[in-house]
C-alpha cells in the first residue's frame, strides 16, 4: 500500500473503528467528540470528507489521517504507516460475535466502544481506588448482547480487554498492549490493566516513566519477550499469586536474572498492585 493510497483512507471510517461517531454536521464538516479527550459535552474535533483531514479546535492542532493516528496511538510517522497498513475498514461500533475467553465459550455481541462516562463504572474504578483522570486516558466503556456494560482497555491488535463488577473476559484477538513511557532505559510489565492503573494512581502521574506492557494474562508471556530483550531493565509489577510468581521464574530464567527487577517486594502481602491500593495506608 503507497503513500497515497494510506492517505486516502476516510478519517470517518478510522474513527468509527475506533468507537467515535459523529456528533453533528455542517455544509463541509462532521463534528465529533475529541478523541484526545475523553470526556467533553461540545464537540470541539472536526473532520472535513473532501479534504480527508481534521482539525482540533481545542489546541488548533489538525492534518491529514497519518497525523491523526500519530497523536491518537502515540506513535511515529513510521508505526503510523504500518497500523495504517494493516487497517481492513472495520468498524467495532458494530455489531460483531466474539469468543469470551475468559468466562465460557459462549458467543456474545460487542455492540459499541465509546469514551468512558458511564456512572457504574466510574464507580466500579472508585471503589477500586483508580483515579478517574488516569483510567479515562487509558480505558473506555464496552457495550455488547443487550444492556450488559464494561470497562474496555484495547491491545495492540484492536481486541478489548473487558471487566466489570461481575467478571472478565475479552474480545479476539487477545494479545499485549504496549505503552509509550519518558523513559527508555527500561520496561515496566504488569499482568492486567488494573494493576497498570493502580500504579499510575500510586505515582500520581498519567504517562509512565518508562515505556510498559501490559500482558493481559500470564499466558501472554511468550508474546512479551522479545520486546523486552531490548531493554536493560525489567521491572516485574506482576502478581504474587501461584500464577504471577510462575510467571516471574520464567522471566528469570529467560533473561538469566540480571536485570529483572521483582516490584512486587513492594507488595508481597496482597494479591496484586491493586489490591495493594485498596488496602494499604497509602
Amino acid at each position: 500500500m503507497n503513500l497515497d493510497i494510506i492517505k486516502s483512507i476516510p478519517l470517518e471510517t478510522y474513527l468509527n473503528s475506533i468507537g467515535f461517531e459523529p456528533k453533528s454536521q455542517s455544509s463541509n464538516r462532521v463534528f465529533y467528540h475529541s478523541p484526545f479527550r475523553p470526556i467533553e459535552k461540545t464537540p470541539s474535533f472536526a473532520v472535513r470528507p473532501k479534504q480527508n483531514d481534521f482539525i482540533d479546535f481545542a489546541t488548533n492542532k489538525g492534518g491529514d489521517i497519518i497525523k491523526f493516528v500519530e497523536r491518537y496511538h502515540n506513535v511515529d510517522f513510521k508505526e503510523a504507516i504500518r497500523l495504517l497498513q494493516s487497517f481492513d475498514g472495520t468498524v467495532k461500533a458494530e455489531s460483531f460475535s466474539f469468543v469470551c475467553h475468559e468466562e465460557t465459550n459462549q458467543p456474545f455481541q460487542l455492540k459499541k466502544v465509546k469514551s468512558l462516562e458511564n456512572q457504574a463504572l466510574l464507580q466500579y474504578l472508585t471503589d477500586r481506588k483508580i483515579k478517574l483522570s488516569v483510567a479515562r486516558m487509558y480505558l473506555k466503556e464496552a457495550y455488547y448482547n443487550t444492556k450488559e456494560f464494561a470497562l474496555a482497555f484495547e491491545n495492540d491488535l484492536g481486541g478489548f480487554e473487558l471487566r466489570n463488577k461481575i467478571k472478565k473476559f475479552c474480545t479476539s484477538p487477545k494479545t499485549i498492549t504496549s505503552i509509550k513511557g519518558k523513559n527508555k532505559t527500561a520496561v515496566l510489565l504488569f499482568e492486567g490493566f488494573m494493576d497498570f492503573l493502580s500504579y499510575l494512581t500510586i505515582k500520581n502521574i498519567e504517562t509512565p516513566e518508562y515505556d510498559t506492557i501490559v500482558l493481559n494474562s500470564t499466558k501472554n508471556l511468550h508474546l512479551a519477550t522479545d520486546l523486552l530483550f531490548h531493554y536493560p531493565k525489567i521491572f516485574s509489577v506482576l502478581d504474587t499469586d501461584n500464577t504471577g510468581r510462575k510467571a516471574h521464574g520464567e522471566l528469570m530464567e529467560h533473561f538469566k536474572g540480571s536485570k529483572i527487577i521483582d516490584c512486587s517486594v513492594k507488595y508481597i502481602e496482597y494479591n496484586d498492585l491493586n489490591d495493594f491500593l485498596i488496602n494499604a495506608d497509602l
